[in-house]
This record gives structure tokens, sequence and C-alpha cells, in this order.
């Protein structure tokens, strides 16, 4: 009988870990202090494609397992723990972390929050308005591309409808945007604007499978940054996904972006301003959903139903994955067990 494959290959792999390792001690002897938000981006988005968030949070788990790595959390409950090499200077943790916790905090205000999702969802509808021949719903009637400054307050938004004919999605905010395509049918378009790196089992992923199931729409994700495992497993299930690289932060917001940026700050880097739809998106709204959505449609039809079962949560991470390799590979899934 076959065994089961992880739904990580690569962090059971220890030449990794011990690189990963590595690399978290060389930023903390640079940094000071780090979150695990800063580790993924200084680690993860630059560097060796094998050292996926999840590899390193191994990695960083054990350093702290083995004392190598120390933790530290501030007072509010949402505020991330920050980690700090065993020899570095208290005096110098504390007045790193608090005066980073300032920053922290101003990004993950509910105001900014709510401003940097509607900007990815503002991205994708100036897309769906530059492209030609494709339909959609879900638009932002009070908004004027031209006008180049942008409130505090969101815009309007019309959401699509959370039906088609009697497939409703259960209990569920709608999609995003539904694109219509003239044979494909319609596929489901989702905006995730995280730093988080969105794997498979992410409530997030759930939920947005969950509602192109019951609509029987093609997924189509637009997400900052995906691992491997993500592109391989939803990808063979006929998901259309498109990485933007960049977080994007509203124009309202210039000045905080600017401030997280900066390299003595939280160095993110990869943040880009204003709600204009980079030469990538416009390329992946106007021809790569036209172009791959028939072929998308017809590997949705073959796993649909196993994406519905995970959705809906009647079967678990480790299994889904295990399933879908052994059907895009034409393996018989009896052959699948929950054996490590």
């Amino acid at each position: 009988m076959t065994r089961r494959r992880s739904p990580n290959r690569s962090d059971q792999i220890p030449d990794y870990l011990e690189l990963a390792k590595s690399r978290l001690r060389e930023i903390l002897s640079q940094r000071v202090v780090a979150t695990v938000r800063i580790f993924e981006h200084l680690i993860c988005d630059k560097g060796d494609p094998n050292l996926e968030p999840r590899v390193v949070g191994m990695a960083r788990k054990t350093l702290v397992r083995d004392g190598e790595l120390l933790e530290r959390r501030k007072d509010r409950a949402n505020d991330p723990s920050w980690f700090y090499l065993p020899d570095a200077s208290l005096t110098d943790v504390e007045a790193q972390i608090d005066r980073l916790t300032r920053v922290l905090r101003m990004t993950t205000r509910q105001s900014v929050r709510n401003r940097r999702g509607q900007c990815l969802e503002l991205a994708i509808y100036r897309a769906l308005l530059n492209q030609q021949g494709g339909e959609y719903l879900g638009r932002f009637p009070d908004f004027d591309p031209t006008v180049l400054e942008r409130p505090k307050k969101l815009y309007r938004k019309e959401e699509p409808p959370s039906h088609i004919g009697n497939r409703a999605i259960p209990g569920e905010r709608p999609l995003d945007f539904l694109y219509i395509h003239s044979s494909a049918g319609f596929g489901g378009i989702e905006a995730k604007n995280t730093r988080e790196w969105l794997y498979p089992d992410h409530a997030d992923i759930r939920g947005f499978l969950l509602k192109c199931v019951a609509l029987d729409c093609v997924p189509v994700l637009v997400a900052r940054r995906l691992p491997g495992v993500t592109l391989e497993v939803l990808g063979s299930c006929g998901v259309i996904i498109h990485q933007t690289l960049n977080q994007l932060y509203s124009v309202a917001d210039e000045d905080l972006a600017e401030r997280a940026m900066r390299q003595d700050s939280l160095g993110f880097d990869d943040i880009r301003v204003g709600d204009e739809p980079d030469a990538a998106l416009l390329h992946f709204i106007g021809t790569t959903l036209v172009e791959e959505l028939p072929t998308a449609r017809t590997r949705f039809e073959k796993f649909k139903d196993l994406l519905a079962r995970y959705a809906y949560e009647e079967i678990q991470y480790p299994e889904f994955v295990g399933r879908v390799r052994l059907r895009a590979a034409g393996k018989n899934e009896a052959d699948w067990n929950n054996d490590d």
C-alpha cells in the first residue's frame, strides 16, 4: 500500500532546516529582534525556494525549544511574538521591540487592514475595466480611477451575487468578483492581500474553495505569496492562481507604508502604494483568464468532488492533499492511507 507523502516535502530535508536556522541567527544578529512575518519576508520572499514559511517555522521552533532563540510578547493579546538571541542586550531588545511594535500596531489597525484589503480588489477591478470582451459581476460604483487622491473611508462595493440560479453560498460572504467566460462559464475571483503565505489548509483557502464549489465557479485566486504545495495541489484541481509578489497599501496610508518598508523598521520592502494594476495583473486578468479558464474548468470538474469534501470539512488536509496527488498521477485513491 502506498504511504502518504507529506503535504510539504521540503520540511523533511534536514539540510533545509539547518540552512533556515543559520538564516534566523544571521537576521537576529543584524536586526536584534524579529517577528514571524519579518523572518518570512527576509528568508522566504527573497531566498531559496525550498525555505518556505513552514520550513522556517520548524527551524524557529527547534531553536526556541533548544534555548538558542528567546521569545518575548508585548502586552496586547493580538501583538505577535518577538524573537531574539540569548546573548543580545536586553536593553537593546526592549528598545527595538517598543519601537517596532508601534509601527506594527499601526499596520494592523482595522481601518488600515480594511483599506489594504480593498486596495487589491480595486486593482483587480481596474484590470477588469481595462480588459476587452469578458464580462464580470462586482463593482465599485463611486470609484473613479482618474482621481489620484484616495479617501480614508472605504469605497462602496456592489458585491457579485451569492447565488447563481439555485446554487448558493452557504453562510459565507460573496466572492470578490464573478468572471463570465463564453465557454467555461463562471470563474470566482478572490483577492488576498495579506503578508502571510497561504497554504491549502488555511481557513481563507477553505472558505474560498467552499464558495466556488457551491456556485460551480472555477476558482481564481489572487494573492501576495503562495508556497509550492498550494500552487501544486490547487493548480492540479483547476484553481487559477496569480501571485502579486507585492502587498498593496492605499494611497491614504502612504506615510505608514513608507515607515513599514524602511530597513530600520519592519523592512517590508515589497509594499507597493496605490491600486493601479501592474503589467502582470493586467495580463493575468486580460489574457490568462480567457486562455486558461476552459482547461481549468476541465480540471475543476475532475477534482470538484474532492474540493467540496475538503471545503465542507468532510476530509482533512492530509487526506485532501494525498488524494489530489494520487488522482493527478492517475493512481488509485484507495492507495491513500493515514500512516506517516
